[in-house]
């Protein structure tokens, strides 16, 4: 992982913590097949925020909120709802990687534990929250190879509540 990461104490105990990560509904099914998050990692292509802290990125349970940006809402069904994805994890604290951020959290991906997945439907989007314009396939994670780098998603921020849709302009419906 390349940072020090804290081991179980003399007694073999670890701190288990509930932790959020949010993602995007094209990486699920990859999620799902392999049985928990992958790392960060530059050299597959990951965001590692600048500083190449590997690792999966979390928010503390005090924190959740947080999440929220980085949560991609897509358009699934042509029907004005859009939906994002959110998994609720328990994670081993004294394992954690050194990482100085005020507000995430960076673990080694086999301390992670899927516990749940929160999906999230709207049909009004806030300034500030993330629209994928339309199912991006090639952003799919494909869980029996090594993913290809994510180059210039159609990521797209949501101004003033406004809905967008595919093949839509933007503007007030």
């Amino acid at each position: 992982i390349g940072a020090a990461e804290n081991a179980p104490d003399a007694l073999g105990r670890s701190e288990l913590e509930v932790a959020w990560h949010g993602t995007r509904l094209e990486a699920l099914y990859a999620t799902v097949m392999t049985g928990g998050l992958r790392a960060s990692s530059r050299s597959r292509g990951g965001n590692t925020l600048g500083n190449n802290t590997e690792g999966v990125y979390l928010f503390s349970d005090t924190r959740c909120a947080s999440v929220a940006s980085y949560m991609w809402y897509v358009p699934l069904c042509r029907d004005g709802t859009y939906w994002a994805a959110v998994w609720e994890t328990r994670v081993d604290r004294t394992r954690r990687v050194v990482h100085h951020h005020p507000d995430q959290w960076v673990q080694p991906e086999e301390t992670v534990e899927l516990i749940a997945l929160w999906i999230h439907g709207k049909t009004r989007l806030v300034p500030g929250e993330w629209i994928t314009v339309s199912w991006e396939a090639g952003a799919e994670a494909n869980p029996s190879t090594e993913p290809e780098p994510l180059i210039g998603p159609s990521r797209t921020p949501a101004h003033g509540g406004e809905e967008r849709r595919e093949g839509e302009a933007a503007g007030p419906s």
